[in-house]
């Protein structure tokens, strides 16, 4: 199940307890030294409910199946659905 609440953040951080305690506080954001790719990180800080060796089998993004794999520089790999990764793809070329 997707959790619910702000869209506009990634599915990783919507389920990341880090992000929860900041919502609870007020806060937009978890003030860690996180991030994804954009980043050329893979979530470092994230604590939720899906373990990390489960993240890469669902879109970082929305949280749908993954139907590939994203190497972020060798620490770490996210999933993405196809929708993201086509977009991933436009974007870049």
């Amino acid at each position: 199940m997707i959790p619910s609440g702000d869209l506009s953040l990634a599915f990783i951080c919507r389920l990341c307890e880090h992000m929860a305690r900041a919502k609870e506080q007020g806060r937009d954001q978890c003030n860690q030294p996180c991030g994804g790719p954009s980043k050329m990180l893979a979530f470092p800080c994230y604590q939720g409910q899906i373990e990390r060796t489960y993240l890469a089998k669902f879109c970082y993004l929305c949280g749908k199946n993954a139907s590939k794999t994203l190497d972020v520089g060798g620490r770490g790999k996210l999933g993405m659905c196809e929708t993201h990764a086509k977009d991933l793809t436009t974007l870049t070329t």
